[in-house]
């Protein structure tokens, strides 16, 4: 995976600016430090840490955001024998999250209407700026069960001259089981301008962004990740949900569309593909849902030339 480019001054990159986990790879291969050893010496000052997260880290699932992981990247800085900052400057800074509570009317309506409404008052809309030509969903579940990331990838056809922004929308239920947040992070192609939670429909809409305006009929490849802020300190747990599904809405004809789960400990017991109607399309015949292999660790489903529609993998353990 290519580096992103450096940053401009005054730029607000995202927590998925994925410097990070290319210089602390980097920096361990010179050093030639097995993560285990890196995880004793960091314990000996003091900082706890666990392998997981350091491979987290590594990898760019996901990076450290917290104040608190701050020390601990210091000491890496330290053990890896890095010039001061190598590290702890290439550390993402956070875009600001705006919390909105629900007035008393809203609080009857369908998810599916607040999410509209939080897009309108955004202004970004994909259909009134950009038609989806593929989408590419990976979701990565951990030794605990639980989604730690989810990869997006997706082809992008602008509709008119000037377009530019679209919505990101996740729905995290385990925000309301006390699990760590969700962010959205920008790996390619885009930027994230704005985060809106809405927590009491554990819900997270992105202001995603395009480098520039782009001309009626142009495309565009961008990809960003969901990431959940794991503690740098194991004795610290991360609360969450098990994961169960990963869905994607298509509300109009989708050219390509791929789901993928990638299991990192016990793979579930049984797996399907299922696709329920949405509002205002409905599910044609042969959508019973389906039984979905595992190998490898590894499941997927792929489609072609779809109708609106919702579209999952569901597993059981």
């Amino acid at each position: 995976m290519a580096e992103s480019p450096p940053a401009a001054p005054g730029d607000r990159r995202t927590v998925g600016d994925l410097r990070f986990s290319v210089v602390l790879s980097d920096a361990i291969e010179r050093r030639g430090l097995t993560l285990s050893r890196i995880r004793v010496r960091l314990q000996a000052a003091g900082v706890g840490v666990s392998n997981a997260t350091l491979s987290y880290w590594r990898t760019g699932q996901t990076v450290p955001t917290r104040a608190r992981s701050l020390h601990t990247i210091v000491e890496l800085e330290r053990i890896l024998r890095v010039p001061p900052g190598t590290l702890v400057d290439r550390v993402p800074r956070p875009v600001p999250r705006t919390g909105r509570r629900l007035r008393p009317w809203q609080k009857g309506l369908a998810t599916s209407d607040i999410i509209r409404q939080v897009i309108a008052d955004l202004g970004v809309d994909v259909p009134n700026a950009f038609r989806r030509l593929s989408v590419h969903d990976v979701s990565v579940i951990d030794a605990e069960r639980l989604e730690v990331t989810r990869r997006t990838r997706m082809v992008l056809q602008a509709t008119h001259d000037g377009a530019r922004r679209w919505p990101v929308v996740c729905v995290d239920p385990a925000a309301a089981l006390g699990g760590e947040p969700i962010t959205v992070v920008a790996v390619a192609g885009c930027r994230v301008d704005r985060l809106i939670d809405i927590p009491e429909r554990d819900l997270l809409v992105a202001e995603m962004a395009a480098p520039r305006p782009m001309t009626r009929g142009e495309v565009i490849c961008v990809e960003h990740r969901l990431v959940r802020d794991i503690p740098a300190d194991p004795a610290v747990p991360a609360r969450a949900g098990t994961a169960t599904v990963l869905e994607r809405v298509v509300p109009e004809r989708l050219r390509e569309l791929v789901l993928m789960v990638e299991f990192r400990g016990t793979v579930p017991a049984a797996m399907e593909a299922s696709v329920r109607g949405i509002e205002g399309a409905r599910v044609g015949e042969g959508t019973e849902p389906r039984p979905v292999a595992v190998h490898d660790g590894v499941a997927q489903w792929c489609g072609i030339d779809l109708p609106p529609a919702a579209y999952a993998l569901r597993w059981r353990w």
